[in-house]
Order: structure tokens, then sequence, then C-alpha cells
């Protein structure tokens, strides 16, 4: 069962930063035409900031501005 609460854990994780991304509007587009870019970012994000991060303790930025960081920085890598 805790093999699942994880899968579950990292499903509501990855849900949760590709809709940060979304709201953000950070890849300039509407949510249809953005989606899988942002959760691919997402997916990359979540390999880098796994669930066990202390954010407040670990980092001293707000979660959404690492996230908005993280991406920024993906979109430039991109276009590199």
């Amino acid at each position: 069962m805790k093999g699942n609460k994880l899968t579950t854990e990292l499903a509501k994780e990855l849900a949760l930063v590709t809709a940060v991304i979304l709201n953000e509007g950070l890849l300039h587009g509407s949510v249809c035409q953005t989606f899988d870019n942002a959760y691919k970012i997402a997916e990359d994000f979540v390999k880098v900031y796994p669930l066990d991060t202390k954010w407040g303790i670990d980092y001293d930025l707000e979660y959404d501005e690492v996230i908005s960081n993280f991406t920024e920085a993906y979109i430039n890598n991109q276009n590199d």
C-alpha cells in the first residue's frame, strides 16, 4: 500500500507543479497549447526537488518561486 501512496503523492506533486507553471503564464500560451511542455518541466522538477524536499528549510525561496526559477532556466536552456 505504501507504493500506491507514493504514486498518489507523486501524481499530486506533478499536478501541483504543472498548475503553478500554467498559472504563472511562463510558457506564453493557453493551457491546451502549453500543458504537455508544462508537464514535462514538472517531471524534471520533481527529479531535482523530490517529494521529501524541506521547503523553507533546505531552500530560502518559496515553493512557487523555485518552480518559476526552474521553469525559466529550463526554457532558457531549450533556447540555447
